[in-house]
């Protein structure tokens, strides 16, 4: 997760669940030292319905990235990553004739990864 603070103002943005973990009353570690945030305004349904939301969007291969203001979360942007050049699952039936063993390393969440190989070999 990622932000910045300008006077009383700030804004964060990153993984669903690390906005959402931001949001909540509790405790939040923020380098060496720990800050409480004010309550949140999400209520379990509310955070049911985002975690529904990114889970959708990495199903449909893209990252979801979720953006927050002042403790209040804006919402959540379905960034859909290019691959340029040859791409990789395009690439794994040549490599599999030839015995040879892809695999895609990414920090994009599992679901993300998977359809964008392809849908082979994913954990």
């Amino acid at each position: 997760m990622s932000g910045v603070d300008i006077g009383d103002s700030w804004v964060r943005k990153g993984a669903v669940d690390s906005v959402l973990s931001f949001l909540s009353p509790s405790p939040v570690s923020v380098g060496s030292a720990a800050m409480r945030l004010a309550p949140s305004s999400l209520s379990p349904d509310t955070v049911r319905e985002v975690q529904g939301i990114a889970e959708a969007i990495a199903k449909a291969g893209g990252t979801p990235l979720a953006v927050a203001k002042d403790g209040k979360l804006l919402g959540v942007i379905h960034l859909k990553d290019i691959v340029k050049g040859r791409h990789p699952a395009s690439a794994s039936p040549n490599c599999a004739a030839w015995a040879i063993r892809t695999v895609m390393i990414t920090g994009d969440n599992p679901m993300t990864c998977c359809r964008n190989r392809g849908g082979s070999r994913c954990r």
